[in-house]
């Protein structure tokens, strides 16, 4: 789901300068495959990707945040 927020977001760099982190910040959460709890709530403003997606073990969908 990564990947496509990143791709929602216009490439690395943009979502980086979105949300207030450096582009190798983002390679790395994509290499992990997680993005940081503290950082989710950005990622869907930026992406336009729901939370229960980007982390459904931390926002299950259905459950209101």
């Amino acid at each position: 789901m990564i990947d496509l927020a990143i791709k929602r977001s216009g490439g690395v760099c943009a979502l980086a300068k979105a949300i207030g982190v450096s582009p190798p910040s983002i390679c790395g959460w994509k290499k992990r495959g997680k993005i940081p709890a503290e950082r989710v709530v950005l990622v869907e403003k930026a992406s336009g990707i729901d939370r229960s997606k980007l982390r459904p073990d931390l926002f299950p969908s259905g459950v209101a945040a």
